[in-house]
């Protein structure tokens, strides 16, 4: 696929395609489009792609915004991290689970932060996702891991996590 493809030239032509009338009169269009040019680390369709993830919720457009949040990953978490935040608060579940899923490659210390809310997330699959990521990222047991969303173990799981969340310092505190 083209997307795969480092060559400037690519991304160029990406660029080229943001501006033509398709990608203006295409919503799904334009934001793959972005999603591509951020996965080739080009920064200047940040802002863009920001706007157009937290703005818009048609469900038509779902495969595109979850492409964007997992083109953040691709970017430096200082610049991806706070819109990763805010996209752990977007009313579809699809995209919380998305966005735990990227932190989990794009981790900063604000956003282990902000998995800890999602442990309260009223989607069990965030929920459990949320316990993974928190497990990888600060190299502990996966509780969760032979439990069912709902169940006993998993509830167990998710409360030793909010005392964990509580008590957890970060080192900047």
């Amino acid at each position: 696929m083209i997307d795969k493809e480092p060559s400037p030239f690519v991304t160029e032509l990406f660029k080229s395609a943001l501006l033509a009338p398709a990608a203006k009169s295409d919503k799904a269009f334009r934001f793959e489009l972005i999603a591509a040019l951020v996965r080739h680390r080009d920064a200047s369709v940040v802002p863009e792609l920001e706007v157009a993830l937290l703005s818009n919720h048609d469900t038509e457009l779902n495969n595109a915004r979850a492409n964007m949040i997992y083109a953040l990953q691709e970017i430096d978490p200082s610049s991806s991290g706070p819109i990763l935040i805010q996209a752990l608060r977007l009313p579809e579940a699809r995209m919380r689970l998305a966005a735990v899923m990227a932190i989990k490659s794009a981790p900063s210390e604000a956003g282990i932060e902000a998995l800890f809310g999602t442990l309260d997330d009223p989607d069990a699959e965030v929920q459990f996702q949320a316990i993974e990521t928190l497990s990888v990222l600060l190299h502990k047991s996966n509780c969760a891991r032979y439990s069912t969303a709902g169940d006993g173990a998993f509830r167990a799981c998710a409360e030793g996590w909010r005392k964990f969340a509580t008590a957890w310092k970060s080192p900047s505190n």
